[in-house]
């Protein structure tokens, strides 16, 4: 095969992490009962105001690759819901203020993961300090309750952080060839 780019997207095989579950994915899983956390539909000014902050911040990060950083896909992952794909999402509430919104879509028994924005940032919100860590295992319990049996995270893109952050379970990696 021919091609420019051999890309790796990281998979997760719900079966493998929810049959022989860890400590952390209990904690994960019963998230939703702390009072002060709610999971719901956000309107689509929350998803706004959220995604402007948000990418604010990550602008403003010396951390972040600039060129590669590419905020308007995130938004538009936001929109595809009201365009009629299959998609889940929902906003993470701390104490009654949007702290974060993630979104999935389902195909079939697979799910991929197309945007998590989050207030990662602000301490006041921060009720754990593996906040969206829990949150994203959190979901991927909630889709694996719904019969989705693998999660499509997509590549690190080499960014460190985001590499040791989707280390911490464990996962298959699926070659992308393109061009």
């Amino acid at each position: 095969i021919l091609c420019d780019n051999l890309l790796e997207n990281e998979a997760y095989d719900l079966e493998e992490i929810f049959e022989n579950q860890s400590k952390q994915i209990r904690r994960a899983i019963t998230l939703t009962n702390r009072k002060e956390l709610v999971l719901r539909e956000t309107t689509k000014q929350e998803i706004n105001e959220l995604y402007e902050e948000w990418t604010k911040y990550k602008i403003n990060d010396p951390k972040v690759f600039r060129i590669a950083f590419t905020p308007k896909r995130y938004l538009r992952s936001f929109q595809l819901k009201e365009k009629g794909f299959n998609i889940l999402q929902e906003g993470i509430y701390v104490n009654g203020e949007l702290y974060g919104a993630i979104c999935f879509e389902l195909q079939g028994d697979v799910a991929f993961e197309l945007a998590f924005i989050s207030r990662f940032w602000d301490r006041k919100m921060k009720i754990i300090n593996d906040l969206n860590e829990c949150i994203l295992i959190h979901y991927f319990w909630k889709l694996w309750k719904l019969g989705i049996k693998e999660v499509n995270v997509g590549q690190t893109a080499g960014i460190k952080g985001l590499k040791i952050f989707k280390d911490k379970l464990q996962h298959n990696y699926q070659i992308i060839y393109s061009n």
